[in-house]
């Protein structure tokens, strides 16, 4: 099934939350109160965006497609296809629509799967995440940017779990709840805070720069102090500029070795890499495969061969 079979919008579930394609607040708390299910999904467009609504469970805010701007109480935070924000019991909190193309899930955990259900034992665990699920500080929200393991096949799995509410369904809803939760643990990027006007703004010359640029350029163009900078993208994507530089062309390299025949040679100096060395082992030690066997198995996909 592909995404849109699971939008609200199409009528699928929940459809007295979007009435003329917007989200009401009173008849969103009203139908979750009536769903049974420990752990539910709502996926959706932004058409027109959400008002500030409160809600009484863990909603780990997903980005399927496109951009979103998610207002909190304290902050307003630009996310992409593949980031994560967690927010925590009774935040408040709207989506504000800035891509008409934008899709959002919702992975919906109620509370009680954290107290006293099969979840327990992350909600006690000593770890960031934990000690945010339990409230420990005063953050709302807990953002995590895209990564190269952006977890579209667990997201997947999970919608398609919980359009069943039935034992081994819920079973399986739980367990890669976990598996999301775990890898989210893991990660060395999160941040309380979030991508703002001007982070974005960052971050999209470092997306067309990325070839050419490194941190002095950025600080220089953006009126920064070099440390400043770096110690403000940290805080607020949870990555240095030497990481995020090297996602932005690996995924760049990505783009080109699937829908181009360039060598992947002058790949690896169109993305900013002069040794054609450095690049392969960079390469393969993020994706566990060199860019020939990336490339080829991408058209193989592309083919319907695997």
């Amino acid at each position: 099934m592909a995404i849109e079979d699971y939008l609200i919008t199409k009528g699928k579930n929940f459809p007295a939350l979007w009435k003329t394609g917007k989200v009401s607040a009173d008849a969103q708390i009203a139908n979750l109160f009536q769903n049974p299910q420990s752990i539910f999904t709502v996926s959706h467009r932004i058409l027109g965006g959400t008002p500030k609504h409160t809600h009484d469970f863990y909603e780990f805010l997903y980005i399927f497609r496109g951009q979103v701007l998610n207002a909190t109480a304290t902050k307003m935070i630009y996310m992409s296809a593949g980031d994560f924000c967690i927010m925590n019991l009774a935040s408040r909190h709207s989506l504000q629509e800035i891509d008409t193309d934008a899709i959002v899930v919702n992975i919906c955990v109620r509370p009680t799967c954290f107290t006293a259900g099969t979840l327990h034992s992350l909600y006690t665990a000593d770890n960031f995440l934990s000690q945010f699920l339990r409230g420990v500080g005063a953050e709302d929200y807990l953002y995590f940017p895209h990564t190269f393991s952006s977890n579209i096949q667990l997201v997947m799995a999970i919608l398609q779990a919980t359009q069943h509410n039935d034992f081994i369904n819920q079973t399986r809803a739980t367990a890669d709840v976990m598996l999301l939760i775990a890898d989210l643990i893991s990660r060395h990027a999160y941040s309380f805070h979030g991508i703002d006007e001007n982070t974005r703004k960052i971050l999209h010359y470092i997306q067309v720069h990325a070839a050419t640029t490194s941190l002095n350029d950025v600080a220089k163009q953006f009126n920064y102090n070099p440390t400043y900078l770096s110690r403000a993208l940290k805080q607020n994507i949870g990555k240095s500029l030497p990481t995020l530089l090297t996602e932005t062309r690996m995924t760049q390299a990505q783009t080109l070795l699937t829908t181009t025949d360039e060598s992947v040679q002058n790949i690896a100096q169109t993305v900013g890499y002069a040794s054609y060395s450095h690049f392969h082992r960079r390469f393969k030690a993020i994706f566990k495969q060199t860019p020939g066997e990336y490339r080829q198995k991408q058209r193989n996909i592309q083919r319907g061969n695997l």
